[in-house]
């Protein structure tokens, strides 16, 4: 009996033994591969992983490096290995929970951050990597409320302090990151004996790395450049919320609210079979740019029909950030605020500049990285699945040439005037230079923003009066003067109501309803043709001319150029004014009666004077237009943009050869008592190999201030290839101060015919 049991014993083992050694076998051999993945993705901690993507680079049209992502050394934390003495993470979910308004909520971030300083952590730490204790407390704060705010999960690395010197960088991780992740490697002890280590210094301390935005060049080209920040918390909550960064946006939210309230029936049911789902149910702004991206160009004309052609503009140009499939995974687009723990990798975003307006370009797309586990376990879509390397973009290459942008700035900042100038191909509208005066340092705006000098730096750029980040080129308006004349005279001549014989006399001023009219300082013309009047700027003969004219025939040319923006691939152009009735009726107040239009109107339209106001870009615009055969061009900053076809103004040959004769003579008449406005500025230090065509300005903006000083122009004048101007703040005459700005870009370019430089081939042209 005994052995029996002994035996019915060893049988139930033996099968015991054989279940455990079989399923063994199942997991360590038949399903070794999937446990593995399990184990891998453990490892990494998650089982999705957002591969962050740099920006790309930024380059003059001859490759040079304008702007680039350059490797950065970060301090980080994870949260949940944070061990502070005086504040907790659910005291600050309290207090977050609690707080009835922003500003609420603000005393109480600064109350947390004043006791974080004094933490041990911090103190060490700050004096471990020479940063502010201010700076690494509002950092360490920052982490903990986005982990209290369910932005981030206790396990995620948030950085706390960017761009610490490499050194100290690779000291702390050798000493306290590699030393406590591997005892063997560093203590040469075996890892299993190791308890009696003390607990590190820094607990839940992490080194990163990271990209940093950098301007190699500094202020060059800064008003072009731009530059970049953070996304700020209201962006990123609309990430979140609809996947994509629009321009305007509450602008837009309240545009689209109106409109869907307009819409009828009809129109509702008409649209609905374009977008396949029904506008008035449609609040998400997000949801309606992707389904007007999709529509064909003749469902677009039936969409801008039925009242939605203002939206329709939305999609003329990208919007700022438009997250990829893998991005709104990550970011949770679609579900509630509350349950996206996530953060984007790289938060970087265009604030001015090309850096904003073409910051969809410039950003890479980040990709999410799964678990071989979940290729096995689920049905991903293809959109979705991994990739090898995050997709960065390629370099985006300006028009700016190098040689061209060098002698721009090196002139504008040959005086001290706030300005701008403009260089731009007349046939292409591609933009050669643009400079504005005072300059910036871009690199200064790049994150992190952190540290009493950066902040320092910051407040001196955002007070300085001089506003050096305003781009004067294209968005400052200004009075523009006699430039004008030279769209007034070729309007005239070409309806007939003036001929190249005709003369006027000019004692030096002109009376009209009671008010008299002078020509600059009361100068006496004399007798007065329009080949004098471009030459000399007499205002006397170009009063009586615009008033033949008149402000209704005046409009459907000048209106192609004034008034509206040029369409250049830059944010924040102004309109300027084109101060017609129409623009009396729109911005006469309601409940007013409209001023009525007068002669004396006429008068100040006619040289650009009265409410008349032109950006930079625009004056360029009518000189190129003067200078290829009367054709509108479309500015552009990006090399690689389309090229708009040009509007034609509808002026003949013969009408812009008598202007462009007298533009010519503005810049080239030397003869004693006929002498051109701008005749010294280019005949009196050395002639230029180049002949330069041109009108100056000298024109009045406000009672006892000194006169905006303009000069626009083209050449070579005799066969034209490149458009430019000039214009400086309160400088004085245009012919005296902006002259010989455009002359010294020009010599810098050309040299003289004494001493001609060696020219730079500009490619594309």
């Amino acid at each position: 009996m005994f052995k029996s049991r002994i035996g019915i014993v060893a049988l139930i083992l033996g099968v015991l033994f054989s279940i455990a050694g079989g399923r063994l076998f199942q997991l360590q051999v038949i399903r070794y591969d999937k446990y593995r993945q399990l184990s891998e993705r453990d490892k990494d901690g998650g089982s999705q992983k957002l591969i962050p993507a740099s920006r790309a680079a930024i380059t003059t049209r001859e490759g040079d490096i304008l702007g680039e992502d350059r490797p950065f050394f970060d301090i980080s934390i994870r949260v949940d290995r944070l061990k502070l003495e005086g504040v907790t993470l659910d005291e600050i979910k309290r207090a977050r929970e609690a707080a009835k308004s922003l500003d609420e909520r603000k005393r109480q971030a600064e109350q947390f951050i004043a006791r974080l300083k004094d933490e041990r952590f911090v103190i060490r730490l700050a004096d471990a990597l020479k940063y502010d204790r201010i700076d690494l407390a509002h950092g360490v704060f920052t982490a903990m409320d986005n982990v209290a705010r369910k932005w981030a999960s206790l396990s995620s690395t948030q950085t706390i302090a960017q761009g610490v010197g490499e050194d100290v960088w690779l000291q702390l991780k050798a000493t306290h990151e590699d030393g406590f992740h591997n005892g063997v490697l560093l203590y040469g002890r075996d890892a299993a004996k190791i308890s009696d280590l003390t607990e590190p210094p820094f607990p839940g301390l992490v080194c990163t790395l990271s990209t940093r935005r950098v301007y190699p060049r500094g202020t060059f080209a800064c008003s072009v450049l731009g530059c970049v920040n953070d996304m700020t918390e209201p962006e990123e909550s609309q990430l979140r919320q609809y996947g994509v960064l629009l321009e305007s946006f509450d602008a837009r939210t309240k545009a689209w609210t109106a409109t869907r309230d307009k819409l009828t029936s009809t129109q509702a049911s008409t649209l609905a079979e374009l977008f396949g789902d029904d506008p008035r149910e449609i609040d998400d702004l997000g949801h309606l740019y992707r389904l007007m991206m999709k529509l064909r160009p003749d469902e677009r004309e039936t969409v801008a029909r039925m009242g939605m052609a203002e939206q329709l503009k939305w999609i003329q140009r990208p919007p700022r950030l438009k997250l990829n499939d893998s991005e709104m995974l990550w970011l949770g687009v679609g579900l509630p605020m509350s349950a996206a723990r996530n953060s984007l990798g790289n938060r970087t975003i265009g604030e001015m500049g090309v850096e904003r307006f073409y910051n969809e370009q410039l950003r890479g797309k980040h990709t999410l990285r799964f678990s071989e586990a979940e290729y096995h376990d689920f049905s991903m879509p293809v959109s979705y699945q991994n990739e090898v390397e995050p997709r960065s973009e390629k370099p985006l290459v300006l028009t700016i040439s190098n040689a061209w942008q060098e002698a721009a700035e090196v002139a504008l900042q040959s005086q001290e005037r706030p300005g701008g100038i403009i260089v731009m191909d007349i046939n292409d509208g591609s933009v050669l230079a643009m400079a504005s005066n005072p300059v910036f340092d871009p690199n200064v705006f790049t994150p992190p923003r952190t540290g009493a000098k950066r902040q320092e730096q910051l407040a001196v750029l955002a007070n300085d009066p001089n506003k050096p980040l305003l781009n004067r080129t294209i968005d400052g308006e200004y009075a523009l003067g006699s430039i004008m004349k030279s769209i007034v005279m070729a309007v005239a001549l070409e309806r007939g109501q003036l001929t190249p014989d005709e003369t006027f006399q000019c004692p030096g001023f002109i009376k009209e309803g009671g008010q008299i009219f002078h020509c600059d300082g009361n100068h006496a013309h004399g007798t007065v043709n329009v080949y004098k009047c471009l030459r000399c700027s007499c205002n006397v003969m170009s009063h009586q001319v615009g008033a033949r004219v008149g402000v209704e025939n005046l409009g459907p040319f000048a209106k192609l150029i004034f008034g509206k923006k040029t369409g250049i691939d830059l944010p924040f152009e102004k309109n300027g004014i084109y101060p017609d009735r129409d623009y009396r009726i729109k911005t006469t107040q309601q409940g007013k009666s409209v001023r009525p239009w007068t002669r004396g109107n006429d008068f100040q339209l006619a040289i650009g004077q009265g409410e008349m106001n032109s950006t930079v870009i625009q004056a360029t615009v009518l000189m190129a237009a003067m200078a290829n055969g009367g054709n509108v061009v479309t500015p552009r900053i990006r090399l690689e943009a389309p090229t708009n076809a040009p509007v034609s103004l509808g002026l003949s040959a013969r009408s812009l050869n008598i202007v462009r004769q007298g533009l010519d003579e503005c810049v080239n008449t030397g003869t004693p008592g006929e002498r051109g406005t701008c005749y010294t500025a280019f005949h009196s230090n050395g002639e230029l190999p180049v002949r330069v065509a041109g009108k100056t300005s000298t024109a009045e903006h406000k009672k006892g201030a000194v006169p905006h000083a303009w000069f626009a122009g083209y050449f070579p004048a005799e066969n034209p290839r490149y458009a430019f101007a000039v214009m400086l703040e309160e400088a004085g005459h245009g012919g005296a101060v902006a002259g010989p700005v455009a002359y010294k870009m020009l010599r810098e370019f050309y040299g003289t015919k004494t001493s001609p430089k060696a020219q730079t081939a500009v490619a594309g042209n």
